[in-house]
């Protein structure tokens, strides 16, 4: 997004420019983003489907919908809703300054339950 339009090859970037990178285009870079103090990825999840407003995917054992109240630290991490953004796509027009959106469950899977979880991609589809 170059000035609050989308960008192609071609556009023109100047000093004045404002730029902004959106987007997690690769499910390496998700992981590679989301991996703490540079060592392994505390889990990693599977996208089974997307499309622009929401995603279906695998919640593996043993992880939390969202990181309890007294997490801190690395125990944070271990929680769906601070990884999905790292491995589903954003929305197109949402995840940038201009409307800014992170990909989150709409609903809650027990910690120890393994399933699918639906992740809304905009406000509408939460």
């Amino acid at each position: 997004v170059v000035d609050g339009e989308r960008g192609t090859h071609d556009t023109l970037v100047f000093n004045s420019s404002r730029v902004a990178v959106q987007g997690r285009t690769s499910e390496a870079f998700g992981m590679a983003a989301f991996r703490r103090d540079g060592g392994e990825l505390p889990f990693t999840i599977k996208v089974l489907y997307q499309d622009n407003c929401m995603a279906a995917v695998h919640k593996p054992p043993g992880v939390n919908s969202h990181p309890p109240s007294t997490a801190s630290g690395p125990e944070s991490f271990n929680s769906m809703s601070v990884a999905v953004p790292y491995f589903v796509a954003p929305a197109e027009g949402h995840g940038t300054e201009v409307n800014p959106w992170r990909p989150g469950p709409v609903h809650r899977l027990d910690k120890a339950t393994e399933g699918v979880q639906l992740i809304a991609k905009t406000r509408q589809a939460r």
